[in-house]
């Protein structure tokens, strides 16, 4: 397994600093990560996304790239983030579902090892080559995103 890339990126210090609520740094450190590794997002098998909120997976979709703004909704809705879809994620059950707060983004990066393992206890996503993971810190204002690959 290889990190193939990574990107960190820091867009404001409160909330009521945002230029736009719809996107966060992620569109940064996210492009960063697939810029590195060479990869777009539609060549990612599988995702580890923080899920701090509902609302934190919807707009790390859009910022880095995997539907367009506003799209995020329908995205989900055509099945995309399921096992089978084009792009599952949070295969452990994610931050809401099982440790959040805390131990989020090391659980993440298990997971996605796991994901690339082929070893996952959860559900396993069958040839799974890349994995991308993303966290989000402070107020929507830090992002942080690796890209894994076998």
């Amino acid at each position: 397994m290889y990190l193939l890339g990574f990107g960190e990126a820091i867009g404001q210090i409160q909330m009521n600093q945002m230029p736009d609520f719809t996107q966060t740094a992620a569109a940064r450190s996210g492009a960063d990560a697939l810029a590195t590794a060479g990869l777009r997002a539609e060549e990612i098998d599988c995702a580890q996304i923080y899920d701090s909120f509902t609302v934190t997976v919807l707009t790390a979709l859009e910022s880095i790239g995997f539907c367009g703004r506003g799209e995020a909704g329908a995205f989900i809705d055509d099945g995309n983030l399921a096992p089978g879809g084009a792009l599952p994620i949070n295969t452990d059950g994610g931050g809401l579902s099982s440790n959040h707060p805390g131990r989020r983004g090391a659980m993440a990066m298990i997971e996605g090892a796991r994901q690339l393992r082929g070893d996952s206890p959860g559900v396993t996503i069958e040839g799974a080559k890349t994995c991308l993971i993303n966290g989000t810190g402070g107020s929507l204002s830090a992002t942080a995103t690796v890209v894994l690959g076998v």
